[in-house]
């Protein structure tokens, strides 16, 4: 797939380019062997990560639930998370383990117990 202007706007819909997210189903598929296969038709495509994380926030998360995020973070994920859903952005720390290898799974399954415990649902986790 050859990536021009035209796979980066909206011109085939508010989802995003057709093509752009046929070929992103087929790299989900072959990449991740998922046991449902990812249709194009699952996939959203928008234009940068604060439209991403409003969007998942809103369409996830009801106001005063719970979203899980690793630390380091980018500050302002807290608003994308707050202004329309309502949410709250829960930072998980490493403790010094990769942020993005195995062992942070326990560290979230850590903060996970910890938020149920208190109260708050925790409807998603960002990994970024």
């Amino acid at each position: 797939l050859e990536i021009g202007p035209k796979l980066l706007t909206y011109g085939d819909g508010p989802f995003g380019s057709r093509a752009l997210r046929s070929a992103l189903s087929n790299f989900f598929n072959d990449y991740f062997h998922p046991v449902s296969k990812v249709a194009p038709e699952h996939l959203i495509t928008v234009s940068g990560v604060t439209s991403c994380i409003d969007l998942i926030s809103w369409a996830t998360a009801n106001e005063g639930d719970g979203i899980l995020i690793g630390r380091p973070l980018y500050t302002a994920f807290k608003n994308d998370v707050y202004c329309r859903a309502g949410a709250n952005m829960v930072p998980v720390s490493s403790d010094g383990c990769d942020p993005m290898g195995e062992q942070m799974v326990q560290q979230f399954e850590k903060e996970f117990q910890k938020q149920e415990k208190a109260g708050m649902k925790v409807k998603a986790i960002i990994l970024a």
